[in-house]
């Protein structure tokens, strides 16, 4: 059958496959990301950034309210928050418009549903359940990204949201337990 066979060709042609996979990622400058094995372009990035920053708002306005209604205990953690918030959104703004995408100009639905929550510690919970899915959404989202400046910050942006779940975590009453029969 000489130098033809199926799985030459189809050794080959795989070899090329992955050749040009591992070109892809070996220029961090390159207009393309990795995702789940696939290379994609910037603009299937663009909605999950927008996703982000619709939620960093909704956190942003959400910390802001919080810290004028908060108790003076809280109110020093509550404006960190809210400033790193603000900082994340001029940091996804600034990726957005770096991949030629536009920011969405929307608001993330749990503003609503966290401000009508009048009870602080309950608020400042459920505000760290809400931190705690922008923290699953990066760590989904970052072994994609190849652009070396985006994934540093978003890398960044991980690491002060998991520090600030922690700080707030340690300021609210702990939850009773299951046996609890109060």
């Amino acid at each position: 059958m000489g130098d033809l066979s199926i799985e030459r060709v189809a050794a080959g042609a795989l070899g090329a496959v992955i050749q040009d996979r591992f070109a892809a990622l070996a220029d961090r400058n390159s207009p393309t990301l990795r995702v789940a094995g696939v290379v994609a372009s910037h603009e299937e990035l663009l909605p999950a950034l927008n996703e982000l920053l619709e939620a960093e708002r909704a956190g942003s306005r959400v910390t802001l309210r919080t810290a004028a209604e908060a108790p003076e205990a809280l109110k020093a953690l509550i404006v960190a928050s809210h400033r790193d918030e603000a900082r994340w959104c001029g940091v996804l703004t600034r990726a957005i418009h770096h991949l030629g995408g536009t920011p969405s100009p929307k608001t993330g639905a749990f503003h609503d549903k966290t401000t009508a929550i009048v009870d602080i510690p309950a608020r400042l919970a459920f505000l760290n359940r809400s931190q705690g899915w922008v923290v699953r959404k990066l760590r989904m989202l970052l072994p994609t990204i190849l652009d070396d400046a985006i994934h540093a910050d978003l890398t960044a942006m991980l690491a002060s949201h998991e520090r600030n779940i922690g700080l707030v975590a340690a300021k609210l009453p702990a939850p009773p337990s299951q046996g609890d029969s109060r």
